[in-house]
């Protein structure tokens, strides 16, 4: 049981990794197309496809592990999301940062490569941190490591702002990412300050409703966007775009599930393994040339990753709530505070 637990385990990273990494490369590779620069209506067929989350987080877990009646019975007592009005009316509200911060992060594909992309977003569990930290929000309790990792992650992106002229890409995109990365870091920490420790299933059913509100709203904006001349969605790059959100409800699914049954500490690592595997493709497939402070910057940045999910509460045998997170292919830590709570 144990190695078919280890198998399944690593196979769900490994689809974490892969679906995270494909999501990037094929919109990176959406940009390229002449003529598009519709991120907006990128971001909408995306979002939309959220809608299918809950039904198929529900279909999974009653053919897999037959417990269909659990997940209702779990959101009932959870008393945050049970009406159809307060379940649109936190969509509505959460709906701004995800779209901010997928948008910025979409938009930085077309200055900068997808590998420092990923690279400088994967700063955003200590930003996370950091915000939580604050005593108008969370108050998590201040520890030595983490506030580290928060330093260190934050010499990493200005390595990469440092390098951004003469390396790949330019400022614009540089502050675009770390910019979707605190927005990132603002849903997740206002997540956890307004819904508290919410079970799996309420976290995707909130984000099956944010693509029902992303149906429903944004459409307007592609128009009026693309009536204006501001973004255009001539020659349309359909294919990639296909791939790229097929692939990020892909990883959506696979994290939430991943949390719920395996380890949210385990399924982190498929964002850690996705950075290399993605400067791997650009550099083969896209003719990229990393300069040393860029691997610097990446070096320093996965360094604070780890150091900022290391259980350093469990090396004291300290018990200290100070895990908050989130979930989407930008927006992927969501629910790790949740199999932390449901395993004390």
């Amino acid at each position: 049981m144990e190695l078919k637990k280890f198998i399944f385990s690593s196979l769900t990273v490994i689809g974490v990794c892969l679906s995270w990494v494909g999501t990037t490369q094929f919109a990176k590779s959406g940009t390229s197309s002449n003529g598009f620069t519709g991120a907006t209506f990128m971001l909408y067929l995306s979002t939309s496809a959220n809608v299918i989350l809950f039904p198929s987080f529900l279909f999974f877990k009653s053919i897999i592990f037959r417990q269909p009646h659990n997940i209702m019975v779990e959101l009932a007592k959870e008393k945050k999301l049970v009406t159809i009005k307060s379940l649109f009316k936190d969509a509505s509200f959460f709906f701004i940062l995800y779209f901010l911060a997928n948008y910025m992060y979409l938009k930085a594909l077309w200055y900068i490569p997808a590998s420092v992309v990923a690279a400088i977003f994967s700063a955003t569990p200590a930003f996370v941190y950091g915000l939580a930290c604050a005593p108008c929000l969370l108050g998590v309790p201040i520890e030595t490591m983490k506030v580290i990792a928060v330093l260190v992650s934050i010499g990493g992106t200005v390595c990469f702002y440092a390098n951004a002229e003469s390396g790949n890409g330019n400022a614009l995109g540089i502050i675009l990412t770390i910019a979707s990365s605190l927005c990132a870091a603002l849903y997740k920490v206002l997540l956890q300050f307004k819904l508290g420790n919410s079970s799996v299933p309420t976290i995707v059913l909130l984000l099956t409703f944010v693509g029902l509100y992303n149906i429903l709203t944004i459409w307007i904006l592609v128009i009026i966007l693309e009536y204006t001349g501001i973004e255009s969605i001539d020659n349309a790059p359909w294919l990639n775009m296909l791939f790229s959100t097929l692939l990020g409800l892909t990883f959506n699914f696979l994290v939430n599930f991943g949390v719920c049954y395996i380890n949210a500490l385990f399924i982190s690592l498929g964002s850690l393994l996705g950075i290399p595997i993605s400067a791997i493709i650009d550099a083969l497939f896209r003719g990229v040339k990393f300069q040393l402070l860029e691997y610097i910057g990446a070096i320093l940045i996965l360094i604070g990753f780890v150091l900022i999910l290391a259980p350093w509460t469990y090396f004291y045998s300290v018990k200290t709530k100070t895990d908050v997170g989130l979930s989407s292919p930008l927006l992927y830590e969501q629910n790790k505070e949740v199999e932390t709570t449901e395993n004390a």
